[in-house]
């Protein structure tokens, strides 16, 4: 009988293991993204959005995070969305876009933390060398949709991910490069953060409440 009910107590206790296991993984809180649609792109060119530049972006680092993505679309803001990003200086323009966010972020009042990121989503290029420009390890950023990946490319930015840690790979045929990495007409784009990236962003999230 004793051996019945040490049996039973031990089932008991791996049980309460898995359901407090089960708990923790739950527990991990979501990221929020905040993309600022500017008014310079098209009604045609909104129905892509999600798709062709969002969706599989968020897809990929709520794998890599295990925290969900919930993602606000603001369209027809005037404050916000009729920026007037192109700049030679993509640094300047950074930092007057964050100064928009800031005083958005006062009047919706949000927590700043690491899992609240802002991007402006944009037709055109900041300059003819600067497809988007996002602060490092931080919350703000601004994306072309002149390529698929800038968005993926800036958000990554913004967790931490880095140009050095990107690679090329030969996949299906044909070299990509991993979102990370520079934007060449050569290579396709891999659709994913390269494995040192992968780290980097889980690094940066890893005691993140």
């Amino acid at each position: 009988m004793k051996s019945v009910s040490n049996y039973v107590l031990s089932a008991l206790l791996i049980m309460c293991s898995a359901f407090a296991t089960a708990e923790v993984r739950v527990a991990k809180l979501p990221l929020y993204f905040f993309i600022f649609v500017h008014d310079d792109i098209s009604a045609e060119d909104r129905v892509a959005l999600r798709g062709n530049y969002i969706s599989w972006a968020t897809k990929e680092i709520e794998g890599i995070t295990g925290r969900k993505v919930y993602v606000e679309y603001i369209e027809h803001d005037p404050s916000m969305t009729r920026f007037a990003y192109p700049n030679e200086n993509k640094e300047v323009a950074l930092q007057e876009w964050t100064s928009r966010v800031d005083a958005y972020r006062l009047s919706h009042p949000q927590p700043l933390n690491k899992r609240y990121k802002y991007l402006l989503l944009t037709k055109h290029q900041l300059n003819a060398s600067t497809l988007g420009v996002a602060a490092q390890s931080n919350y703000s950023g601004i994306a072309s949709i002149q390529t698929f990946q800038a968005a993926a490319h800036e958000f990554g930015h913004m967790l931490g991910a880095t140009h050095e840690a990107a690679q090329t790979s030969y996949i299906g045929g044909w070299w990509c490069s991993t979102i990370m990495g520079g934007y060449s007409p050569l290579t396709s784009n891999c659709y994913i953060y390269s494995d040192g990236n992968r780290k980097a962003i889980a690094d940066y999230l890893k005691n993140t409440k």
